[in-house]
């Protein structure tokens, strides 16, 4: 999976260096490995949405404002919700 590794020291809190490493243990890899595969899950997410927004059709300026006001008062009522 890694080929051709570079040292390199970046700068985290403390919680994620720790969920990282702890990821690394339990699927018996390296923190290196843990990033790379998450890293990876996050560009396919990314890709699969722009593939998702291209094959929708644009909807009507109208209905888009409106879907977009219900979406915001349903985030914020699942913020108040205990």
């Amino acid at each position: 999976m890694l080929t051709g590794m570079t040292v390199t020291t970046i700068k985290v809190p403390t919680e994620l260096r720790e969920q990282i490493a702890e990821l690394a243990r339990e699927r018996g890899t390296t923190q290196a490995g843990v990033i790379e595969v998450a890293i990876e899950a996050l560009l396919r997410r990314e890709r699969l949405e722009a593939a998702r927004r291209a094959m929708q059709p644009p909807l009507p300026e109208d209905y888009a404002a409106e879907a977009r006001d219900w979406q915001e008062l349903s985030a914020r009522s699942v913020r108040r919700a205990p």
